[in-house]
């Protein structure tokens, strides 16, 4: 490696493989097209930042539901975790982004243009000496057709003394709050328009609202 970058060169980067095997082989694919900073699935092109790089992609059953995930590391120590979820015996309900110990919810909220389809929350968490900051987000397809995000990265450690009624200190304020509105702006970037409104129609029938 270090012969080929003395050289200018730099190693070419491709997609990983999906998992190999026969139990991967035999799972139904979800996704429609993937590229090295993209992927779609369910009607959905989601498109990574180019300095991520994807590592993983890999099929697998759980039950009823199909999992297809896409797990991209960051240049700056963070990752990308985006899963397309079918179920194929119950229907999915609408409900937000799950959170639950140790983690600690800092702001939560819907969709711009997609509402309710779209759910995301951010959170923190401080786990014996690492502290860490993640958005996850549920976007609802169809009754049986969800994708699942995730990014997640390191918080940074206290600075000073933590106020009173507070978890965090100022700093760590600071950051949290950067990072939720940064990847609120990506989330409602990948979702710009929800389904058109013939869909949005179907959809609410569907779903009985």
């Amino acid at each position: 490696m270090e012969c080929i970058t003395a050289k200018g060169w730099s190693p070419k980067r491709v997609l990983p493989e999906a998992e190999k095997g026969d139990k991967a082989e035999t799972v139904q694919q979800l996704s429609e097209s993937i590229s090295l900073n993209s992927v779609t699935g369910f009607g959905q092109t989601i498109i990574v930042p180019a300095t991520y790089t994807l590592a993983t992609n890999k099929r697998f059953q759980s039950g009823p539901t199909i999992i297809e995930q896409f797990f991209w590391k960051g240049e700056d120590a963070s990752f990308i975790n985006i899963l397309f979820q079918k179920n194929t015996a119950a229907t999915f309900k609408k409900i937000p982004y799950p959170v639950s110990e140790p983690y600690v919810v800092y702001t939560s909220g819907t969709g711009e243009s997609a509402h309710e389809l779209l759910q995301w929350t951010t959170f923190w968490g401080h786990i014996d000496s690492d502290w860490i900051m993640s958005t996850g987000a549920y976007y609802y397809a169809s009754k049986k057709e969800r994708i699942i995000i995730a990014i997640t990265k390191p918080l940074g450690p206290p600075s000073g003394v933590v106020p009173n009624n507070l978890t965090l200190t100022r700093n760590q304020f600071m950051q949290i709050d950067e990072f939720s509105n940064q990847w609120q702006t990506w989330l409602n970037e990948q979702f710009p328009k929800g389904p058109g409104l013939l869909k949005q129609l179907i959809q609410a029938l569907n779903w009985g609202i």
